[in-house]
């Protein structure tokens, strides 16, 4: 099966298990059922539709491939729509009919979610089991979302031979050169939390330029990393100023920076997926003015920055931009790398991207020597002609590729002005 088939195969199947479930969930907060006319009128439609695929799908390959385009619909029309429904229930009806209950099983468990490690490395077995059965790509990807729960259970085992399982199969899913998902799960969007707390997981720096995450401390002022990873920053002549995007934000004017001592080496463990998400406004539209820079060396640097009216983002020396930006205008800017390409998004929508499918994150392709700032390049800044002259808000780095959804939801964040996170009092021990 085409990897792009698979992966939304199990997509598929993950979705479409919240309906059929419904009835064993029931205690978790979902959509309404759309009453039963609606439902009829929609199902009409799908028969009508698909009435030729629906024929024609005998073979086990015939059925996986037209439930896969009825998701494929499902996800165009209005979400919670009879519509929606109706073709997520058909869809699920016929991965049924392929005979891979195992798979449907597994699914079940994924959107139930669970707590503990034992439920969570017991949900990665599940997964596993079905990986098993199957080849090539759709073996990876099944494999790939055992790991997840793997991942998630793994520093929280006591030891034992569960453990050791676990260990053993990350240690293999280190051989795909893939990373593991660290995005939240199918499972736990339906939960009602906030959905912050599912956002920011994977986040390794997080500041939102509050007033109190700001602490004297030495002679200098710190500002709190947010993320839980103490990627405290050192505050070099940036001003704290009320009206920012969210709440406060940082203004930089001549030469003023956040010297970020521990991030460099961070981000240099491996990673093979990296993301960067701020809010930026620009003072002017002159020559370069860097937002954020980790190793300094062109060549082995993660650096966000403005070049004249465009936006770039830098990775180890391949870089893209954006163009038709506007002095003295707040913009969301995110920057993605997901093992496979480069991303740079501007206020929610995908401005550019680039292939870069040839790079691990670690001290060999960073420069972690040089260190890393906002506001300037990493390492000599007093010597730099790139100060940024503007405002910075709500810098968040992570160690995973964001999605377009999570894109959406930090964007949005920042428009009704809400901070991605509260006070830094305990954290700072305060």
């Amino acid at each position: 099966m085409p990897s792009s088939r698979c992966s939304v195969l199990v997509r598929m199947v993950i979705l479409a298990s919240c309906i059929a479930a419904a009835g064993e969930l029931s205690a978790q907060p979902k959509t309404p059922v759309p009453d039963a006319d609606a439902q009829q009128t929609a199902k009409k439609a799908a028969g009508e539709l698909f009435a030729d695929r629906f024929k024609q799908a005998k073979t086990t390959a015939e059925k996986t491939a037209l439930a896969t385009d009825m998701m494929d619909a499902a996800g165009k029309v209005q979400a919670g729509s009879a519509d929606q429904y109706v073709l997520l229930k058909i869809a699920l009806a016929v991965a049924a009919g392929t005979g891979d209950a195992a798979l449907k099983a597994a699914a079940i468990k994924d959107l139930r979610g669970a707590d503990s490690a034992d439920e969570q490395a017991a949900i990665g077995d599940a997964w596993w089991d079905v990986a098993e059965t199957k080849q090539g790509e759709e073996r990876d990807t099944l494999r790939l979302r055992a790991g997840f729960w793997y991942r998630q259970a793994e520093p929280k085992l006591a030891g034992g031979l569960v453990g050791l399982k676990v260990k053993q199969r990350l240690a293999e899913l280190e051989k795909l050169e893939r990373e593991v998902p660290a995005a939240p799960s199918d499972a736990t969007v339906h939960r009602g939390a906030d959905p912050r707390q599912q956002l920011l997981q994977g986040a390794v720096l997080l500041m939102t330029f509050e007033p109190d995450t700001f602490t004297p401390r030495d002679g200098q002022v710190v500002v709190a990393d947010l993320s839980g990873c103490g990627n405290h920053g050192i505050v070099e002549a940036a001003k704290l100023i009320p009206a920012g995007q969210a709440g406060a934000a940082l203004q930089f004017e001549g030469k003023a920076s956040v010297v970020l001592p521990t991030l460099a080496n961070q981000l240099a463990q491996r990673l093979r997926q990296l993301s960067v998400s701020c809010w930026v406004l620009p003072a002017d539209l002159k020559g370069d003015s860097i937002v954020l820079d980790v190793g300094f060396v062109a060549n082995a640097s993660i650096t966000l920055y403005r070049n004249d009216d465009k936006f770039r983002f830098s990775l180890c020396e391949i870089a893209c931009e954006s163009e038709g930006l506007r002095p003295r205008t707040w913009y969301h800017v995110v920057a993605v790398w997901n093992g496979i390409e480069q991303r740079l998004y501007v206020d929610g929508v995908l401005a550019a991207k680039i292939p870069n499918d040839r790079l691990v994150l670690d001290a060999t392709t960073i420069a972690v020597d040089h260190g890393a700032r906002l506001g300037t390049q990493a390492k000599s800044a007093s010597r730099a002609g790139r100060y940024f002259q503007g405002l910075i808000d709500e810098v968040a780095i992570f160690n995973r590729a964001l999605s377009e959804d999570e894109i959406q939801l930090l964007f949005q964040l920042g428009k009704r002005g809400e901070p991605l996170a509260k006070s830094a009092r305990t954290r700072l021990g305060r």
